[in-house]
């Protein structure tokens, strides 16, 4: 194992300890690094078969992706494997595998009011084997891969998180030689990671902020239970009617801003406004409202709509502001 790719993935393995994934819409960037458990394999050549088995090793892999803001983000990552050979046929050897991978992956974020996210995804790409030429082994291939993770990550703020995973990867027919002996093998690992995730501010995001409401053009509101981001069948009637609109003017955007009352801590309040308002968003979309057009941002305690003391439940509080802007 190099000793420079080992202490590399060791600084990042710490760094995700202290880091954050996050739970913002918009373009973001990650890194994962952990120990690999590969399963033994065989490599087969007609009915022949030679048994091949690996030490565990280290996998470190960075990605690019989006956050579509509706519990669904895709990205692509790049990730390096890199194992010693323990025994071939039974016997003691020296070697490596060096196993390089490029697959793009959709994830589903359970995003609930804490900031503890529970997430699954699965990945098909591609990955490039190659067998070091110590004690007569070597071949190199690239072929098919498919990876399935589950994993919980912790949102430390609305752009950073930390994140720790268990991955199975697992790639096929890949290309080997053995003291004459051609063949080929399925190379297959469980995975524990650890990683970091940075969320960039979405464009649309920032230039919604500051966009002014479209003249003529109603501002709509729906509300809620109390702690709750669930769509009441009132305010699915009034979602109707702002999908309908949208629908007649066809050019203009939507803001959606998720309020809360002042019972229950800020951070708390803040949080549920951004699900109530990723809530009007989904039930939109699921209209025929373009996701692409809606924007959605949470303010939490601020702004109420019936001033009231700190603790007092007001239902008119508890509400997503629906504005058409340009």
């Amino acid at each position: 194992m190099k000793s420079g790719f080992k202490a590399l993935l060791l600084g990042s393995v710490a760094c995700g300890m202290f880091a954050a994934t996050a739970n913002a819409e918009g373009f973001y960037i990650g890194a994962d690094a952990g120990m690999s458990f590969p399963f033994t394999t065989k490599v087969k050549e007609g009915n022949d078969k030679v048994k091949v088995k690996f030490d565990d090793g280290f996998v470190g892999d960075v990605a690019l992706g989006y956050d579509f803001g509706n519990n669904i983000r895709g990205e692509f990552d790049f990730g390096y494997r890199n194992f010693d050979i323990d025994k071939i046929a039974g016997t003691k050897i020296k070697g490596s595998l060096d196993s390089y991978a490029f697959m793009g992956n959709v994830y589903y974020d359970f995003n609930n009011k804490t900031k503890l996210t529970p997430f699954v995804g699965a990945g098909a790409g591609l990955a490039y084997n190659k067998l070091d030429k110590k004690n007569n082994i070597s071949g190199s291939s690239t072929k098919p891969a498919l990876q399935a993770m589950v994993g919980l990550a912790y949102n430390f703020t609305e752009s950073w998180s930390a994140s720790i995973a268990y991955r199975y990867f697992t790639t096929f027919s890949q290309e080997a030689k053995y003291a004459g002996f051609e063949g080929k093998y399925n190379f297959e690992t469980q995975e524990v990671l650890l990683g970091i995730r940075y969320t960039f501010d979405a464009p649309k995001a920032k230039s919604y902020a500051s966009a002014a409401p479209v003249a003529g053009m109603p501002e709509y509101m729906v509300f809620f239970a109390l702690n709750s981001s669930t769509i009441t069948p009132e305010a699915k009637k009034t979602l109707e009617k702002v999908a309908a609109e949208y629908k007649e003017t066809g050019e203009v955007k939507l803001k959606l801003t998720g309020h809360t009352d002042l019972t229950g801590p800020a951070a708390f309040n803040m949080t549920l406004s951004k699900e109530r308002a990723k809530s009007a968003k989904a039930a939109l979309v699921a209209m025929g409202v373009p996701a692409n057009a809606i924007a959605t941002f949470g303010v939490g305690e601020e702004d109420p709509l019936v001033p009231t003391a700190m603790g007092v439940p007001e239902p008119q509080n508890r509400r997503v502001v629906m504005e058409f802007v340009d």
